[in-house]
């Protein structure tokens, strides 16, 4: 198994992914597509997603794409700007991408769409590297 197969099991291996049904579609430097179903118990007071379960999706593609050099990435900050409410039963897709890479730091773009290419939401965060191998 090559080193960038034993990443992506590793970060693929996140429990708090799998509680909310996080699929790990593609994996590679400086990258992440991430999706995952909309359920009912995911749902706030309003009848919409909750804001939790979407910034939690778009934390994970973070964390997978700031991860997926190799070397532990812990994050230092991070926002997300809400644009489109989710009823259950949409398909969430979170696409990660690097934006800059320094040895101690990183900037990386999340966005969320649902099942019809809407934008839902636009996360940015920034990681410190730890300078610790993942594996």
């Amino acid at each position: 198994m090559t080193d960038m197969e034993e990443i992506k099991k590793k970060i693929a291996s996140d429990p708090f992914a799998r509680t909310l049904g996080v699929r790990f579609d593609e994996i590679r430097e400086g990258y992440a597509k991430l999706s995952m179903q909309v359920r009912d118990d995911m749902i706030n007071f309003n009848g919409s997603t909750h804001g939790g379960v979407i910034f939690a999706l778009a934390d994970i593609a973070f964390s997978a794409a700031s991860n997926s050099h190799g070397t532990a990435a812990v994050a230092l900050h991070a926002n997300i700007t809400y644009l489109k409410a989710v009823t259950p039963g949409s398909t969430l897709t979170a696409t990660g991408i690097e934006e800059n890479k320094t040895r101690k730091t990183g900037l990386y773009r999340i966005t969320i769409q649902d099942g019809d290419g809407d934008q839902i939401a636009v996360f940015q965060g920034v990681v410190y590297r730890k300078g610790q191998p993942l594996l």
